[in-house]
Formats: C-alpha cells, structure tokens, sequence
C-alpha cells in the first residue's frame, strides 16, 4: 500500500510542533498508536474512560436514592 505524501502529513503534523521522550517506551507506543492507528492519545482515552465511569456512579447513586424513597 502506498500513501501519498499529502496523507502523511496530514497525519504528521499534529506531532511536528511537539517534542517526545522517545526513550520512554509509554511515549513512543503512545505517539505511534496516534500517527499510525489514528487512536486518540492515551490522556484523552484515559480522560473519556474517567468520564464514563463518574457518570455512570451518578446514575447508580441517584437511580439508589430513587429506590430509598
């Protein structure tokens, strides 16, 4: 498969104005999931994941005072 030079940047350059730790194995795989699997990055799953799980307490919490009424 080839990719024009046009696709590439276009993935690139979000990681062109950052500097990496690339001796940090966690960094690289997190850079490399991003350039080439277009995975959001570790922080921002990580971030999601949190949100789901807080909502998902809140509802458990006022679905429990619902049924303690």
């Amino acid at each position: 498969m080839k990719l024009n030079s046009c696709a590439i940047s276009a993935r690139t350059s979000p990681f062109s104005q950052r500097s990496f730790e690339l001796t940090q194995l966690e960094v690289l795989a997190d850079a490399t999931q991003q350039l080439y699997l277009s995975l959001p990055s570790w922080s921002e799953w990580l971030d999601t994941e949190w949100k789901k799980r807080r909502q998902k307490q809140t509802r458990r919490k006022a679905e429990s005072q619902k049924a303690g009424d």
